[in-house]
């Protein structure tokens, strides 16, 4: 009976492709305790998509992204105003991700409430060291003696750190 209700629902997935509707509900038909399941499925170049799990168009996908590599940026610009260095090492208690997440600082500016995830803002911070709006071991803050604390940060903390040259804090 099962390949029946398969060849079923692949007919009508084909005549649904064919007048051109692309959405189309399966369903499987109750069999002993298992409850009646439907599924509304897509149909796009000859392969179902779950309705509720489209893939995102190449355009929102981007201005994601954006907004998660802005999140980073300032994330880290206020984790610096606090005094925390932070690493792009993800084995590092400083990875800077996860403190941004940690400190509350992970927040869409879009969508109210809403935060980053830790991979999110991973993929945004990698994106950004690849165009080189941040870099590794910058000088992030003074330390004692004349010494600097060197972490991931933006490369005009660099000018900072010479113009300063140790002798009072950001």
């Amino acid at each position: 009976m099962l390949s029946t209700k398969r060849e079923q629902n692949v007919d009508e997935a084909k005549k649904s492709e064919a007048e051109g509707k692309t959405k189309i509900t399966l369903c499987r038909a109750k069999s002993n305790y298992a409850p009646k399941a439907e599924i509304d499925v897509s149909i796009q170049h000859a392969a179902f998509f779950i309705a509720a799990a489209q893939p995102a168009t190449p355009l929102a996908d981007a201005l994601g992204r954006r907004v998660a590599a802005q999140a980073v940026l300032r994330g880290l610009d206020r984790l610096r105003a606090r005094g925390i260095v932070t690493r792009p090492s993800r084995r590092a208690a400083t990875f800077a991700p996860r403190l941004l997440v940690g400190q509350g600082l992970a927040a869409d500016p879009e969508a109210a409430g809403a935060t980053f995830a830790v991979a999110e803002l991973e993929a945004a911070m990698l994106t950004l060291v690849d165009e080189g709006r941040l870099v590794a071991d910058v000088p992030v803050r003074p330390r004692s003696r004349g010494r600097w604390a060197y972490g991931l940060g933006r490369p005009e903390w660099a000018a900072d750190a010479e113009r300063l040259d140790g002798t009072d804090g950001l």
